[in-house]
C-alpha cells in the first residue's frame, strides 16, 4: 500500500557536529534506480543520495560510483556528515568508499533517510538489519 515508495526518516535532527548512520544492508536483485539512503535537509538539500543502478552498483546522486556488485549480499553501509565542516563519507564494508564537500543551507536542519523509492522497472526491495545512529561529542 505504500507505492513506489517506503523510506525510514530518522527524526534525530541536527545543525552540527559530525553524525554517523549505518547498517547492513541487501539489496535485492533486479533493483535499479532505486535510492537506499540519503543525508537530507529541511531546507531542500541532499548532501548524499545513495541509489543502486547497472546491476547492483551503488553511486552517489547517479554519477559518482561508491561500490560495485552488491546485489543479493549483505554489506556495511556507514554514511557520516558534518554541516559544520560540510564534508560527508560513505564507508562500505569498513573501507572508505567516497567523501564529498557539501555547502550547507543557512538554517539547515539535516537527517539520515533509508527505504526505497524512484525506482525504474518493476523491483524495488532493500533490506536493513542491525540501524544505529550517531552523533559526535564535540
Amino acid at each position: 500500500s505504500t507505492g513506489p515508495r517506503t523510506e525510514m526518516r530518522w527524526e534525530s535532527n541536527w545543525t552540527s557536529g559530525d553524525h554517523l548512520w549505518e547498517a547492513d544492508v541487501k539489496i535485492r536483485p533486479g533493483t535499479q534506480g532505486t535510492c537506499i539512503m540519503q543525508v537530507k535537509t529541511n531546507a531542500g538539500g541532499e548532501a548524499m543520495y545513495l541509489e543502486t543502478h547497472n546491476h547492483g552498483n551503488l553511486y552517489n546522486s547517479v554519477d559518482t560510483p561508491v561500490a560495485a556488485n552488491l546485489w543479493g549480499v549483505w554489506f556495511h553501509l556507514d554514511v557520516s556528515f558534518d554541516p559544520t565542516t560540510h564534508i560527508g563519507r560513505v564507508w562500505v564494508n569498513n573501507h572508505l568508499a567516497l567523501t564529498v564537500h557539501y555547502d550547507q543551507l543557512p538554517g539547515a536542519t539535516w537527517y539520515f533517510k533509508n527505504g526505497t523509492y524512484g525506482i525504474i522497472g518493476s523491483e524495488s526491495e532493500a533490506h536493513f538489519r542491525n540501524i544505529e545512529f550517531f552523533r559526535s561529542t564535540r
